[in-house]
């Protein structure tokens, strides 16, 4: 499965396969030069180091080299799903730049040249090194994976190109758009522009561009409205001279109404659950493959929402649930930041900076419907730079997109919260019968204590969002007394939290922590120890295992998901 959005005339290479490879270890990244180096091993693009038999655990310095073809003096770019923890991209021994943050993408220009052949060299860091990468950290509750662990896609341009094109719904049901089109390389004043809707011609003149964009109103020719149960999704096509674009996108509105969660004027309940793209097989450079089939457990159990946790997921991920019908919620990178994050400015701006990077790059998707940053960001003593900086976050995000609902995961309220902007939906994270209280009637008083709350501090009706829920339990473990830790005690309090946020209208629905088990930190530091709280290192909340069997809550949370009596 390819990428959208797609080219006819575009020349692409997915340069996915075999490359070059060889593992330094601790040495300093920044000495190593490619160029100098011979790759004695081989690697698969994408692959994760760690999770390759001869270097399973280790982290380190890695250099990895490719062959890629380019018409001589043909202008170029090259995309990068993820690359992780830090990496330099170097073109025939010439660094093209540098990056960090494992799961946010990146384009690098590549200069014309008379050669057809070029060699393509990444030097990367699998280590954890806040000097290099302010933004992951050791003490992070899940496994980051390093390596090239998403596709590189390389596209030879002309001297003028599209970028990119974001679909602006106006009208959803008469099908009425605005199409923002941005171009790159040398950008005339006007150039000439053919566009199509589902095979249908809508626009055929000379499209004038200010600022190197041009913005176009334009009405779907037979209008069809996405919904998870009829996801309908309408393709789009740009054609200039020498250069084409090819994108999908969905008629849909999400809002707000009181106490509700409105898809197309109507009140939705949120089944879901949290997804993190971890395999223990192949980390995090887990196949689209893998991705479907999950989607199809998912899909199985009566589930309309994915909430993709901690990072930014690969585009394909959202392909699929723009097709199959998923609600998502999309989030930056983070986990549990401390207020020494939020005092330093690199920090902060390179989360500006993947905010933005990541709601244009999934900006087409109708399964997206709520844009989120730093999981339990602001929980005490992390708030007092906290509503500043989160306040930045929320306006940056209705500010490229008003359209979609925006929030923050919490697991506490304090009384700054009244400094944070006004959040589309409150959300919160909460584990009662687990870290607390007692089954059964721990769950209901700890939702009904957070709804109440959740009212007070907002002074208004907002919809209550349960974005974490659960209990660990390891796999095949069943014990008679149905104690902590045992697939039977899970079941019974999923079964309780999923009949309780189904049966109150006054909560919007919940998101259950979580779909599959994963490897988690192997932190020891900072007071969390993560590592001696984790039966086999890993967190076993899912209501599948790691490899995707099923435990006794999969058929629980499924009974309830699809009503079945």
């Amino acid at each position: 499965m390819s990428f959208w959005p797609k080219h006819k005339i575009r020349r692409t290479t997915d340069l996915s396969g075999l490359w070059d490879f060889d593992f330094l270890g601790g040495v300093d990244p920044l000495s190593v030069d490619p160029s100098k180096h011979v790759c004695s091993g081989k690697a698969m693009i994408p692959s994760c180091p760690e999770e390759s038999p001869e270097l399973a655990g280790k982290r380190g310095v890695c250099v990895y080299r490719t062959k890629i073809w380019v018409d001589p003096g043909m202008r170029s770019k090259i995309y990068f799903g993820g690359v992780g923890l830090w990496c330099a991209i170097y073109l025939d021994g010439v660094k093209l730049g540098e990056h960090f943050n494992s799961y946010e993408s990146f384009v690098l220009d590549i200069p014309a040249s008379q050669k057809e052949e070029r060699e393509l060299a990444v030097v990367l860091d699998t280590r954890f090194n806040t000097k290099l990468n302010p933004l992951q950290e050791y003490y992070y509750d899940f496994y980051q994976h390093g390596g090239i662990i998403r596709p590189v896609i390389l596209s030879q341009l002309p001297a003028c190109s599209v970028r990119e094109a974001l679909v602006k719904i106006r009208k959803f049901r008469e099908g009425l758009i605005d199409l923002d089109i941005r171009f790159d390389g040398k950008v005339p004043d006007s150039i000439p522009a053919r566009i199509s809707i589902d095979g249908v011609k809508v626009f055929d003149s000379l499209l004038k561009i200010k600022g190197s964009a041009a913005t176009v109103s334009l009405k779907t020719p037979e209008p069809s409205i996405w919904s998870p149960e009829s996801p309908n999704l309408h393709v789009f096509e740009i054609a200039i001279p020498e250069d084409d674009f090819i994108g999908r996108y969905g008629l849909r509105e999400i809002s707000v109404k009181g106490e509700q969660i409105l898809l197309n004027g109507s009140p939705v309940k949120i089944k879901g659950v949290a997804y993190h793209a971890i395999h223990p097989e192949f980390g995090a450079a887990i196949g689209v493959q893998n991705m479907c089939s999950d989607l199809k457990l998912m899909k199985d159990m009566g589930c309309n929402f994915i909430r993709a946790v901690h990072y930014p997921h690969d585009a394909r991920l959202f392909d699929l649930c723009d097709e199959m019908g998923f609600m998502v919620w999309e989030e930056t990178l983070g986990w549990n930041n401390r207020e020494r994050h939020y005092a330093d400015p690199v920090f902060c701006q390179s989360n500006l900076d993947g905010l933005r990077r990541m709601i244009t790059e999934s900006y087409n998707h109708p399964s997206i419907i709520i844009w989120s940053f730093l999981n339990e960001g602001f929980n005490p003593p992390r708030a007092v730079n906290g509503p500043e900086f989160f306040t930045k976050m929320f306006n940056l995000a209705k500010e490229l997109d008003p359209s979609r609902l925006v929030t923050l995961p919490n697991t506490c309220f304090e009384d700054s919260w009244s400094k944070m902007p006004p959040f589309d939906i409150v959300c919160y994270n909460i584990y009662p019968g687990w870290y607390y209280y007692e089954l059964p009637e721990g769950v209901d008083k700890e939702i009904s204590e957070w709804r109440e709350k959740s009212r007070k501090i907002a002074g208004k009706p907002i919809p209550f969002l349960i974005s974490e829920i659960g209990a660990d339990a390891i796999y095949g473990w069943r014990d008679r007394h149905e104690t902590r830790w045992s697939e039977q005690y899970q079941a019974k309090l999923l079964d309780e939290a999923c009949r309780i946020a189904l049966e109150r209208d006054d909560v919007a629905g919940l998101s259950i922590w979580l779909f599959a088990d994963y490897r988690g930190g192997e932190e020891l530091d900072e007071g969390h120890g993560h590592i001696l709280r984790r039966g086999r290192g890993y967190n076993n909340k899912g209501v599948v295992d790691e490899y995707r069997r099923p435990k006794l809550s999969y058929e629980c949370v499924k009974r309830r998901f699809r009503n079945i009596r």
